[in-house]
């Protein structure tokens, strides 16, 4: 039984959902396959240690976002052949703080659904992520909206350098903690 959204245990909670989608020069069965690889999270801002164990992909984010103090994450990636997204899939992810100044296990959920289709002799993706924050979370946020705008800025980023992964392009190299900033 799931709980209702706006009942008491709910209140304070940050759920948001970041829609996009990106176009890819990719054929569509080498796009899908790219994008469930761990090589993939290689695109993502501020990536570091990628690695697959037992059916999960782990990775690690450092994060300076408009809105948010200063943390470095620990992702938890879980994929599954997804029969309502077609030729897609669907992943859960878990985020846990592993920054010194937040809480002990402080953690925020995710469920992402990626939908691919043939267009243009290409591959568009279709992209949905709802994530949910605790409300211990909240008390690092200091600026809500910032924030919000800054998570969907790094899923923006993140799938256009999917997007860009069939072409010659160089990711950028991070010195020192890497970062996502947002739009800001």
């Amino acid at each position: 039984m799931s709980e209702d959204p706006s009942s008491p245990s709910w209140a304070g909670m940050l759920t948001e959902t970041v829609e996009t989608s990106v176009w890819s020069s990719r054929g569509l069965a080498d796009f899908v396959a790219f994008c469930r690889s761990p090589e993939s999270r290689q695109w993502w801002p501020g990536v570091q240690d990628v690695h697959a164990q037992e059916g999960a992909i782990f990775y690690r984010i450092g994060v300076e976002a408009s809105g948010l103090t200063r943390a470095e994450l620990l992702v938890e990636e879980h994929l599954r052949r997804s029969f309502e997204a077609g030729d897609g899939f669907e992943s859960a992810l878990v985020f846990t703080w592993i920054t010194r100044k937040t809480p002990a296990g402080l953690v925020a959920s995710a469920w992402a659904t990626y939908r691919f289709t043939e267009e243009g002799g290409g591959t568009r993706l279709e992209f949905s992520l709802r994530y949910i924050m605790p409300r211990a979370a909240l008390s690092l946020m200091t600026n809500r909206p910032r924030f919000v705008d800054s998570v969907r800025r790094a899923w923006e980023v993140y799938l256009e350098r999917l997007g860009q992964s069939g072409d010659e392009i160089t990711l950028p190299s991070d010195s020192g903690l890497p970062t996502v900033r947002g739009a800001h």
